[in-house]
């Protein structure tokens, strides 16, 4: 790279998780590239310590919420004050290789026509199990799609820069001039989704998506809500459907919504019932009413 590198503006939200973030913040700070500024956003957290943060180093600011405004909403939270050439989203529940931005910025300097592009990322608690390698596009029956090389141990198999249907929302590198040319992410998502959706605008102004698979960051998931909390339930249900309307025809929704009605309404419902999980199940139904309602919160 050349000797005077461009800024990454690298935006992090933080929601009830300090320590998880201090874990972050320790793996950014060993990190080769150094051409960098923080933004730390709390998202309405019930005990945040800023101060700690700040004084970690002078390039970190904490920009403090006083309600939880969702991801999407905690990371626009900070764009105003972000001045990189580049953005970096990053959850506060990753771990940086040293390498992991300057490979992301290598690629994103030297790619032509490129809208964003995320890292491979692993399992942090699966070491060298592979959660995203790049992915498929949503299937238009069931309003899903897969990540490719998910669950497989990382072996030369998936180690080059590949065009991709969408970055993962954990690790996402975007050039600043996107926010001006499609805007931000859209905040009606809340949480889930919401990435993907942006993906799809990024892509219809003429735009690529790419995953570098020679960078690589760690993933504690889903550890601010829970793997299979009432409350991702809700957003997933919710997000699901809220992206599939929002970003395909109606003649294109008819086998979705079909499959929709006849196999996942029921199919979901069901186990809820069976297992006892009545808030999972009540939290399904409330987010499949809550697409009417861009303002429905769980």
């Amino acid at each position: 790279m050349s000797s005077s590198p461009p800024l990454v503006s690298i935006i992090t939200v933080n929601y009830n998780s300090a320590n998880e973030t201090t874990a972050f913040v320790e793996s950014l700070l060993l990190a080769d590239y150094t051409h960098w500024e923080l933004f730390i956003v709390d998202n309405g957290s019930v005990s945040f310590d800023g101060a700690a943060f700040r004084s970690m180093d002078p390039r970190i600011t904490v920009i403090e919420s006083a309600v939880n405004l969702g991801f999407a909403g905690g990371n626009n939270l900070a764009l105003e004050h972000c001045s990189g050439a580049y953005l970096f989203y990053v959850n506060n529940d990753t771990i940086l290789e040293a390498d992991t931005i300057s490979q992301l910025v290598r690629t994103a300097v030297s790619t032509k026509n490129l809208g964003g592009v995320s890292p491979k990322v692993l399992y942090f608690h699966s070491p060298g199990v592979i959660e995203y390698a790049g992915c498929t596009q949503v299937n238009m029956l069931t309003g899903r799609n897969r990540s490719i090389g998910y669950g497989e141990k990382d072996d030369n198999a998936h180690s080059s820069l590949i065009s991709t249907s969408y970055l993962h929302g954990c690790a996402m590198l975007l050039p600043m001039e996107i926010i001006r040319q499609v805007g931000p992410m859209d905040e009606d998502f809340f949480l889930y989704y919401e990435e993907l959706d942006w993906c799809e605008r990024i892509r219809r102004c003429g735009r690529n998506i790419f995953c570098e698979q020679r960078a690589r960051i760690h993933h504690k998931e889903s550890a601010s809500v829970g793997r299979v909390s009432p409350l991702k339930v809700f957003y997933m249900t919710r997000s699901r459907l809220l992206f599939m309307w929002r970003n395909f025809s109606l003649i294109e929704l008819m086998p979705f919504t079909v499959f929709f009605v006849l196999v996942s309404l029921p199919k979901n419902s069901f186990l809820f019932l069976v297992k006892g999980q009545w808030r999972h199940f009540t939290a399904f139904i409330r987010g499949i009413k809550g697409v009417f309602n861009p303002l429905a919160r769980y």
